[in-house]
């Protein structure tokens, strides 16, 4: 059986001069705004929510990191300064104390999907997807190791006492306008400002890959010891987040 892997990002076809007419060029903001956490475990489409915040804003969007191949397209890569719509980080709140954030936007996908997303960004090199020999070899024992990450990660963020935001992955992809649109109320961008139509003319932008074909179904390789210790992980999180009145919903899989 032939698998389809498709980049997560709804592929939308556009003309230059159509974006050029829609679209004003990305900018710091001119007014200082509160430090806002992108907060997400790696594989969750941190990049993408970036790139949807600055088409419907035309906002500037930061990072901790300072990625030259990210600058390219994110004139905000390596900023944590107030003129920024949102600082993307991957690190937990434990050691972010420092940044003295004011919000936090916690961007969840399913652990799942999540954990394959980080092995072939890690073993895949230039291709869409690691082999299939990769994950026969490789996958069991660093799925280990970022179960107990993905946990660690969002539990430390739970802890930040400023105003939070759940962005679910899976709710993003399925109706980006809706899930943006209640973000950006969230980041309080007034709709005076706000380029929807932007958005929705270029959803991918320069982060769809090109499809890619396999033979294997890389959820094969969760093992049921993975399954399990990853269910429970979820669980534990669901219900910790479930007292403070946030829903995530997180798809389980079957642990037989």
């Amino acid at each position: 059986m032939n698998i389809a892997l498709k980049h997560e990002i709804p592929s939308k076809n556009f003309s230059h001069a159509t974006l050029k007419v829609l679209c004003p060029e990305v900018q710091f903001s001119v007014t200082r705004r509160p430090l806002t956490a992108l907060a997400s475990f790696p594989g969750s489409g941190n990049t993408w929510a970036r790139h949807l915040i600055e088409q419907s804003t035309g906002i500037a969007t930061g990072s901790i990191y300072c990625s030259d191949t990210i600058k390219k397209d994110f004139i905000g890569e390596c900023s944590v300064s107030s003129n920024v719509a949102v600082i993307k980080t991957h690190v937990g709140w434990a050691n972010t104390v420092r940044m003295r954030y004011k919000k936090s936007v916690l961007l969840i996908r399913n652990p799942y999907d999540a954990i394959i997303a980080e092995f072939n960004r890690v073993f895949a090199n230039k291709t869409t997807s690691a082999t299939e020999q990769q994950f026969t070899e490789k996958f069991e024992p660093f799925a280990l190791k970022k179960i107990d990450k993905w946990k660690k990660f969002y539990n430390s963020w739970m802890k930040f006492s400023g105003q939070k935001y759940i962005l679910i992955y899976e709710k993003m992809k399925k109706d980006p306008v809706s899930e943006i649109g209640k973000l950006l109320d969230f980041l309080n961008i007034s709709k005076q400002i706000r380029t929807v139509p932007c958005m929705q003319q270029n959803m991918d932008g320069r982060y769809r890959r090109h499809h890619s074909y396999i033979n294997f179904n890389p959820k094969m390789f969760y093992t049921k010891i993975l399954k399990v210790k990853l269910n429970a992980a979820v669980e534990q999180i669901e219900k910790y987040y479930g007292k403070l009145n946030y829903s995530t919903n997180i798809e389980m899989l079957n642990e037989k």
